[in-house]
Order: structure tokens, then C-alpha cells, then sequence
């Protein structure tokens, strides 16, 4: 009777050591699962910044259809009537000034 009892014993302590190592697995198995959610989660917002349809796409495509060109024509011809002010300014101070008796 003896021997059953530490037979019985030896097989309690065995089960409670594989229990342990099942409660172990399962929180590894839950972190696991947390894991890779969260890097299914990082792969749809890296395609949603650099994939196909992505904002880096859409930005690419709106640089490639401004009209540079254009717009430096544009700028040209702004400084250029800057310039054009700038004199007439000037000259119509100067004259101004000379009306008044200042020159």
C-alpha cells in the first residue's frame, strides 16, 4: 500500500509540473498571438504610407503634375514687374522730391 501511495504521489507532482508547464505555454501562446496583431497592425500602416495607393504615392504623383516649369516662368515675371515697380517708385519720388524743392 505504501508503494502505491508513493506511486501516486510521484504521478500528483508530475501532473502538477505539467500544469505549470501548459500555463506557460498558454500565456506565451496568448503573447505570441498579441504579437503578431500587432505586427499585422504595422504592415497596414506601412502600406498605407508606401503602398500603391499610399500618402507617399499620392505625394509623388501631385509633385510629378505640378508644373514646374511654369511656375518658374511665373516667378521670373513677378520679380521682373518687382523690379519694374521699384524703378517707377523711385522715379516718382525723385520727381516728387524735386517738386517740393527738396533737390
Amino acid at each position: 500500500m505504501d508503494v502505491v501511495m508513493a506511486q501516486l504521489d510521484k504521478m500528483d507532482q508530475k501532473i502538477t509540473g505539467i500544469e505549470t508547464d501548459v500555463k506557460i505555454i498558454a500565456v506565451q501562446a496568448n503573447q505570441i498571438e498579441s504579437l503578431n496583431l500587432q505586427v499585422t497592425a504595422l504592415w497596414r500602416k506601412y502600406d498605407e504610407v508606401f503602398g500603391v495607393y499610399g500618402v507617399i504615392r499620392k505625394i509623388e504623383n501631385h509633385q510629378a503634375s505640378c508644373p514646374r516649369f511654369d511656375i518658374d516662368k511665373n516667378v521670373n515675371r513677378l520679380w521682373v514687374a518687382i523690379g519694374v515697380l521699384t524703378t517707377a517708385i523711385t522715379a516718382l519720388g525723385g520727381v516728387l522730391l524735386k517738386l517740393a524743392g527738396f533737390m
